[in-house]
């Protein structure tokens, strides 16, 4: 029986501290900047355990964004951990109350109740501390110096690790190379509910993405997707609201560029991102030619891409800028075998989520969601 652990969380009220247009620059205690003593408030208010652990520094990154590190420890022989904390050279580059900003703004939504206890989404185990920073050198420039930024204190959130890493890394693990088509769009349905909850509930996730979703699995084998990294998420308070989203290419909607947007609005880009994350995940062995695909060899022809200069992203980036990822998706369905009952349902699907003009997109993550399921029901019909 299928598993979607669809059930809608309800909106509960705004907490009453916070006021404005939302987490995006809006969130403080007072009209000064934020700092240490702001967050350590935000964090009290919505009792985030600060927990007397540290992260291990020798222990290499397991994954980083434009403005943050991912390390993990462990604690015990049955804990593991993963630390996010802010890249040294963000911590260079922008204002202490920047920084912190975005932190209130990630642990305000990060405990959401609609967003602490779902299935799938990663959960906040706690706070604890990042000390000094270190040397930082950028390939062959000089290194910088941190020396102003000794002895500062700097908050690192804390999460439970997963073993198979991200659903980048997972995709091309022998495990991830060897799910079936039904697998992958369990995992696709799961990332589907957690952003149709967000959505629900005023959130907007804006950085949708392969590395901002990890892979776990159960006692039983069974695998289950978790959205993380909510760096660059907006709690929204009405819908006349501007938000403004990150630029993750190749994964960001086309209409990125033009000006901020409203909730609606930047509801669609996150639509489109997942449409475009289950594109990938669905078809990754022939977009990294683990699997051969006369598809994908015509359109390297077509748009003069020779094998040497070949790169999934890269070429996925530039189907969307030729506007041909809906096509891409509907021949690529064809090259399936097995599937003719549930082909409707998925061309559907990419029709709806990955059209250039947003006007043309699914107005909400539940349409995707309803034609997703009923391509698993068609799969499980066959067993």
């Amino acid at each position: 029986m299928l598993q979607s652990n669809c059930s809608v969380f309800s909106r509960p009220p705004l907490f009453t501290v916070f006021s404005g247009q939302g987490l995006n620059g809006t969130i403080s205690f007072n009209n000064g900047p934020n700092t240490l003593i702001s967050f350590l408030a935000v964090a009290r208010k919505l009792k985030i355990e600060f927990l007397p652990i540290t992260w291990q520094e020798q222990r290499k990154p397991i994954g980083s964004g434009g403005t943050s590190q991912i390390q993990e420890a462990l604690v015990s022989l049955e804990t593991s951990f993963a630390f996010k904390r802010v890249a040294d050279e963000h911590k260079y580059r922008v204002s202490e109350s920047v920084i912190f900003q975005e932190f209130i703004g990630e642990i305000t939504v990060l405990r959401h109740p609609a967003v602490s206890k779902h299935p799938n989404i990663l959960e906040l185990q706690g706070i604890c501390w990042d000390v000094a920073p270190r040397e930082y050198s950028n390939s062959s420039e000089h290194s910088v110096d941190y020396s102003p930024l000794n002895n500062k204190l700097w908050p690192v959130l804390v999460f439970e690790k997963s073993h198979f890493g991200d659903l980048n890394h997972f995709a091309k693990l022998e495990s991830g190379r060897g799910l079936s088509l039904r697998a992958r769009l369990q995992l696709c349905l799961e990332i589907g509910c957690a952003i149709r909850d967000m959505h629900f509930n005023r959130i907007i996730h804006g950085d949708i993405k392969p590395q901002n979703v990890l892979v776990f699995r159960d006692q039983a084998g069974a695998y289950s997707a978790k959205v993380a990294d909510f760096g660059f998420s907006t709690w929204y308070a009405n819908e006349n609201d501007l938000i403004e989203l990150p630029l993750s290419p190749p994964w960001e909607a086309p209409e990125y560029y033009t000006t901020k947007k409203t909730p609606a609005a930047a509801q669609k880009m996150d639509v489109f991102s997942f449409g475009m994350l289950c594109l990938w995940f669905l078809f990754e062995g022939v977009l990294s030619k683990a699997i051969p695909s006369s598809i994908r060899e015509q359109f390297q022809r077509k748009f003069c891409i020779r094998d040497e200069d070949y790169d999934d992203l890269c070429f996925l980036k530039c189907m969307k800028q030729k506007d041909k990822l809906v096509e891409l998706a509907h021949l690529l369905l064809g090259e399936e075998q097995d599937i003719d009952g549930e082909k409707r349902k998925l061309e559907t699907f990419f029709s709806k989520s990955l059209v250039r003009d947003p006007h043309g997109r699914a107005a909400g993550i539940n349409e995707l969601l309803d034609l997703l399921q009923a391509s698993q029901w068609v799969l499980l019909s066959r067993f």
